[in-house]
């Protein structure tokens, strides 16, 4: 268990404070208030719970079946909503001893709350650290989205802190403007 304290001159005032436990997170931010994050292995999955107080609370459990469909059912209270995520790898590449996903597909429904509808990627990861993704939103206001990542990224299953990516976001219906974010190093978004 870890505890991390920053205050912010010599006064008691604290500005932040993180506690790590093998299972878990708490921060608190002063001004933004407490985040929550735990898991628990559960029956073959993981079952954890993420939130904020004061702001929103979201449930979910994750687990893999037999022919690799990752399904993840997720609650977010209180905006009433529940999503069911489902990701399958169609297509899979050895990189050392290891395999992995070349090509992915995901599709999570949501119903309920104040953002139903239908979002679905493919993710096409051309080598270790450069990925293609294309995706569909069909919520309120529907959308198509292309986005290329270079680096080592969250979308191509490695973990590390020097990423670059460009997204471009199309309107579907006659409502808002494309759009076209870049971000990098997952901390600065213009």
């Amino acid at each position: 268990m870890a505890l991390n304290v920053h205050a912010l001159s010599e006064s008691l005032a604290c500005s932040f404070v993180d506690l790590q436990c093998p299972n878990g997170q708490f921060i608190y931010v002063s001004g933004e208030g407490l985040n929550a994050s735990a898991f628990l292995p559960l029956c073959g999955g993981l079952l954890q719970a993420q939130g904020q107080y004061p702001g929103e609370m979201r449930f979910s459990f994750s687990c893999k079946n037999k022919w690799g469909t990752r399904i993840t059912p997720m609650v977010q209270w209180p905006d009433k909503s529940f999503t069911l995520g489902l990701s399958q790898a169609l297509a899979w590449q050895r990189s050392g001893l290891m395999v992995r996903p070349t090509i992915q597909f995901s599709l999570c429904p949501t119903f309920g709350g104040t953002n139903p509808g239908l979002w679905a990627e493919l993710i096409h990861s051309l080598k270790e650290e450069l990925s293609l993704i294309f995706g569909y939103t069909f919520v309120t206001h529907p959308s198509a989205f292309a986005s290329i990542s270079f680096g080592r990224s969250k979308w191509n299953g490695n973990v590390g802190s020097s990423r670059v990516v460009m997204r471009v976001d199309a309107p579907l219906s006659s409502f808002g403007r494309p759009s076209f974010p870049v971000q990098i190093n997952s901390g600065i978004e213009f």
